[in-house]
């Protein structure tokens, strides 16, 4: 909520923006309520729930968010878990984060995760966008979900084999105990993976002071050790058959122009190919110039040059 304080108590007003956030204008006094009301709050907080439900953007996006822990996570014989990250890794640990994440509410040790990127298919894994800081907040919810529900795979799949009730089996860390037995995760993988994904109403969900990883600020990068080691795989490293190259040649001073001063005329989504083979498109992007396969487009130039797949060639 977004308060303006008034120094008039008669100019108090309400508007709702977007049927989300409500902006008041408040007199000082009103003010001084509210901050006493949330202090009172701060010292004793009413309990919440381990896990509430709330909107995030992602649903929207194109694609929307999914939250099938069958699709993103899996368990092997060999007690290892891996986890399926659709969002980049471009620096800010997400590959981590999810794992974390993942790992806390399933309850596995850290040694048996595992990571894999997942290839771009938006209607397979949902929206893929990796941008706005928000790869987290769009799916701190889903995640959790994913690793309670395989925590409660294990448990149904522990309860099958051993002829009790699932009430009587319990979750500790990469382990699964009854009063008398117990098991691994990779000894239960293969029944657990073969169990219905429970429903988020029929799951418990760990509480703040049983995380082992999630805000303790213990955990290294997951793939830290490829990316100093160079054995981290980058989109630049990536070489497919057939695969086309394209750069703008840029003039010289210092706001870098197209080659010869030439400004963009415009893109069209033609099926000619330029020569070279391959069709290739020119933007001009938040003040970037920037070069887009536009598989068979014709780009429309004044003055620039682009090379395609080798040679220059002038447009």
């Amino acid at each position: 909520m977004l308060r303006d304080i008034s120094q008039d108590p008669t100019t108090a007003r309400t508007l709702q923006v977007a049927g989300q956030v409500e902006i008041q204008n408040i007199s000082r006094r009103g003010f001084l309520g509210v901050s006493g009301t949330a202090f009172a709050l701060a010292l004793f907080p009413a309990p919440v729930q381990a896990f509430t439900r709330f909107k995030v953007g992602g649903g929207s996006m194109p694609h929307g968010l999914r939250e099938d822990p069958l699709l993103f996570v899996s368990l092997t014989a060999d007690g290892l878990v891996t986890v399926i990250v659709h969002r980049s890794e471009m620096g800010q640990g997400i590959r981590t984060s999810f794992a974390m994440v993942i790992a806390d509410e399933l309850g596995a040790d850290w040694a048996q995760m595992r990571v894999r990127q997942a290839p771009g298919d938006e209607p397979k894994y949902g929206n893929q966008d990796t941008d706005g800081s928000r790869s987290m907040r769009h799916h701190i919810q889903a995640l959790r979900y994913m690793g309670a529900a395989m925590r409660q795979m294990l448990i149904n799949a522990a309860a099958a084999e051993w002829g009790v009730d699932a009430s009587q089996v319990s979750a500790g860390v990469n382990e699964i105990k009854s009063a008398s037995r117990s098991a691994t995760f990779g000894e239960l993988a293969a029944g657990a993976m073969q169990q219905p994904v429970p429903r988020l109403e029929d799951l418990t969900f760990k509480t703040e002071d049983q995380f082992r990883y999630i805000g303790k600020g213990s955990i290294l990068a997951i793939d830290l050790d490829d990316i100093v080691t160079g054995k981290a795989v980058y989109g630049a490293d990536v070489a497919l058959a057939g695969m086309k190259y394209a750069v703008i040649a840029r003039g010289g001073g210092p706001r870098p122009a197209p080659a010869g001063g030439g400004g963009l005329g415009g893109v069209w989504a033609e099926r000619r190919g330029t020569r070279g083979g391959g069709g290739v498109g020119c933007l001009f992007w938040w003040g970037l110039w920037c070069v887009l396969c536009l598989g068979g487009g014709r780009v429309c130039s004044s003055r620039s040059s682009v090379v395609v797949g080798g040679p220059l060639h002038h447009l």
